[in-house]
């Protein structure tokens, strides 16, 4: 897959791919949408913060997410 500027993909086992992973677990609380969804990171972009996750929910969907790296979890849904 080629990504579009200023995406790029993230490899499955490096090791930022499992900190973003463990962040959103984080930052994501009940009443999220996508709180208690197993995910895994599939892209990042350069511009910002915004992270592409794959759900691993059988579903075949993705979700763009931007993290806050906030230190007060969980974020209050939106």
């Amino acid at each position: 897959m080629q990504w579009p500027e200023p995406w790029y993909a993230l490899d499955e086992n490096d090791e930022v791919t499992g900190l973003l992973e463990q962040v959103l677990l984080r930052e994501v609380g009940p009443g999220h949408l996508l709180y208690g969804v197993p995910v895994r990171a599939i892209g990042r972009s350069n511009a910002n913060d915004d992270v592409l996750f794959r759900l691993l929910d059988g579903s075949g969907r993705v979700a763009d997410v931007h993290l806050t790296w906030t230190r007060s979890f969980p974020e209050q849904p939106p």
